[in-house]
């Protein structure tokens, strides 16, 4: 039996450009929860189709290609009407 040790590190480089933590995180677990969904049909919830058409996103592409940086992305364009949003409650 061969057996490996990896190391994790985390990194905060990431974290200034996120607007909203919370809303980023829910969009990653969102994106990833249903195995082989587009992005465009497992965020549906969040953003519509041509808003992640105007990030410059395939709209067929599923969660696993995107990068972190996509991902902020969608949460920075999320994060606009989520605080208006809260400001009506």
């Amino acid at each position: 039996v061969d057996s490996s040790v990896i190391r994790l590190k985390r990194t905060d480089r990431y974290l200034p450009a996120i607007k909203d933590y919370s809303l980023f995180s829910d969009i990653v677990r969102d994106a990833f929860c249903q195995r082989r969904k587009t992005i465009t049909n497992s965020l549906k919830k969040q953003i519509t189709a041509e808003q992640l058409s105007h990030l410059g996103l395939d709209l067929q592409a599923r969660a696993e290609v995107l990068s972190i940086e996509n991902f902020i992305q969608i949460a920075n364009a999320v994060y606009p009407a989520k605080i208006k949003d809260n400001d009506k409650k």
